[in-house]
């Protein structure tokens, strides 16, 4: 009974660090690797004991693995959002050149005089001919044709939005690229450097559908790169390096010179306004968006792995003892017989 109480009690005690450190799934398949890797010695079946050995060590692997699959796949994800901000970056200085002007925020197109969003105006530009096509200017925005309208995912970041709605929201103001309640901005009417002034933000998840002609004010823009983050609440992307870092929070944010960049909030005020403004003549920290690679240690992190690997090797010394008797035991028999 003292035996078989003090194996739950360690076992808990096992699951509790691998879950702090793995996460719920890592947890499990690790906590399940080492509790079979150390029962695999006393079997008493050799091929049995052999293939417990085997199945231990898959399911510790893959629990130990399970942090860095989530790193990469993560990554990934937020490679693909910043193609698709990337690219329609670019679309708004192919609509300059064409029209001589960036986009306006609102466009009024067809015969109904309904207005229309930015993100309507540039369909041709992103090559989605059939999207564009398919899209009745003759009726507002969640009229009965277009409101069953997919974006064909053009507006969505894979890691946060949805086919309805954007993750990508132009910043409108009369002091910002996108001018409101008046002409579309000329390139040069921007005198900030074009490679500090925003344009679009990936905001991640977003209750505004890519058609509604609806994005963020200058005021609401600010708020956003400057409010405290709160995990549990913060639409935009997480940043995790490595393990034993703790996770930046970060915005994607479009130029007007069509880079794109990671943006790591909270921001001082001062420094989200001078993005924001077209013209306010403000010079930037050059290191602004290198910050975002700088991570802060987990020192939690670190000792949970600590615990996690001296619990993984204490069933060792009883492992061996059991293995001692288990050996002299089989030898006195052998004596006995002879």
């Amino acid at each position: 009974m003292t035996f078989r109480l003090a194996t739950l009690l360690y076992a808990f005690a096992l699951f509790s660090a691998a879950l702090a450190v793995l996460g719920t799934w890592g947890g499990c398949l690790a906590t399940a690797g080492v509790l079979l890797l150390w029962a695999s010695f006393r079997s008493s079946d050799i091929v049995v004991g052999c293939g417990v050995f085997v199945l231990a060590w898959v399911l510790l692997v893959a629990g130990l693995l399970s942090p860095a699959v989530l790193v990469a796949r993560g990554l990934a994800q937020a490679n693909s959002c910043i193609g698709g901000l990337t690219h329609l970056a670019m679309s708004l200085l192919n609509y300059e050149s064409l029209n001589g002007t960036l986009p306006p925020a609102v466009g009024s197109l067809g015969t109904s005089g309904d207005t229309q969003s930015w993100r309507v105006l540039v369909l041709p530009l992103l090559q989605r001919p059939t999207v564009y096509n398919a899209y009745n200017m003759n009726e507002p925005w969640n009229g009965p044709t277009n409101s069953k309208l997919s974006s064909d995912w053009i507006y969505a970041c894979p890691t946060h939005g949805s086919e309805e709605f954007t993750s990508y929201l132009a910043v409108v103001g009369p002091q910002c690229a996108w001018n409101h309640g008046g002409p579309p901005r000329k390139l040069s009417d921007i005198t900030d450097d074009h490679s500090e002034t925003i344009t679009i933000i990936d905001v991640g998840r977003s209750d505004i559908n890519w058609k509604e002609p609806r994005d963020l004010s200058f005021d609401e823009a600010v708020e956003l790169l400057i409010a405290p983050v709160d995990p549990q609440t913060f639409t935009g992307h997480v940043d995790v390096r490595g393990v034993f870092l703790k996770p930046s929070y970060y915005y994607n944010v479009a130029m007007v010179d069509r880079s794109v960049h990671r943006l790591r909030v909270p921001l001082e005020r001062s420094t989200a306004e001078a993005l924001l403004t077209i013209n306010g003549g403000e010079k930037l920290d050059e290191q602004l968006f290198d910050k975002i690679g700088k991570g802060e240690i987990r020192y939690e992190l670190v000792y949970g792995w600590i615990l996690f690997a001296v619990l993984a090797v204490i069933p060792a010394v009883p492992t061996w003892r059991w293995f001692r008797r288990s050996r002299l035991n089989t030898e006195s028999n052998d004596q006995v017989e002879h």
